[in-house]
């Protein structure tokens, strides 16, 4: 999917743009298309905490379902992923409504999905609108405007914040290391470079392999408090497991030792 990256001069109207070219990217075709982004009704809705939690429970999608392809863009409504899957649109959307109503991130993601013959909205499976948690508003009607008041945004962002902090050790560390390998990135130019519109000048690494980067080091890192911190050996055999993880990943042969000795440390 190449997905071209939206402007406009309301966020009502681009998110009007965006919904009309879902449609049509779906037209004719089987099987569903998912939108997944943030639900931040701020100004900057490119605020990396947000980022956070869309990246969280895209790769939690990606263990889920057999994603037949995805891609991403990052523009004034933020970062967010368009994901194909060969399910029934109904099932998805409803396993998306779980996610956003039950999961610790889920208030901060907002998901649209799409089937050839409709889109596919908690109204179409009989649910009620979504309220926002904080404003108790219209989720839907709130995402079309700037909503700045600053209560607001301190609540969404802090609540980020004390989730990342939930869970045993291990659960705890990996979220963290994610939480700052994400903010150093995922913005207009990030650490090294290049951000989410921007390749930057590491040929070997783009955006997209960061993506595939940053799941392999989430899910090798979780197991780091099973090493033995008092063998130089388990350490030094732990960190050279994780970066050929990575390069597996992102394949090329970049070393990524650097990065993994400093935060497994």
């Amino acid at each position: 999917m190449n997905i071209v990256q939206l402007t406009s001069e309301s966020m009502e109207d681009l998110r009007k743009k965006r919904h009309k070219i879902m449609a049509g990217m779906i037209e004719n075709q089987e099987g569903t298309l998912l939108l997944l982004s943030g639900a931040y009704a701020g100004k900057d809705r490119q605020d990396h905490r947000v980022s956070y939690a869309v990246f969280s429970i895209f790769y939690e999608l990606w263990e889920r379902f057999n994603l037949d392809s995805w891609s991403y863009t990052f523009d004034q409504e933020g970062l967010m992923f368009y994901i194909r899957i060969d399910e029934n649109a109904e099932k998805v959307k409803n396993i998306l409504v779980h996610f956003e109503d039950h999961h610790p991130l889920g208030f901060a993601i907002n998901s649209e999905v799409f089937s050839k013959e409709q889109s596919w909205t908690r109204e179409a499976l009989g649910l009620k609108a979504r309220e926002d948690v904080f404003t108790k508003k219209n989720l839907r009607n709130l995402m079309d405007e700037i909503y700045e008041d600053k209560k607001y945004h301190d609540q969404f962002v802090k609540r980020i914040e004390s989730e990342i902090n939930q869970g045993d050790k291990a659960t705890i560390l990996s979220n963290i290391l994610v939480y700052g390998f994400v903010g150093a990135f995922t913005k207009p130019l990030g650490f090294g470079m290049y951000g989410p519109n921007y390749r930057g000048s590491n040929d070997q690494m783009n955006f997209e392999k960061f993506i595939h980067l940053l799941r392999a080091y989430k899910n090798e890192m979780s197991k780091i408090s099973s090493v033995n911190s008092h063998r130089i050996d388990d350490i030094i055999s732990f960190q050279k497991n994780v970066e050929e993880k990575i390069a597996h990943a992102v394949l090329n042969q970049q070393s990524f030792k650097y990065n993994i000795v400093m935060t497994s440390l």
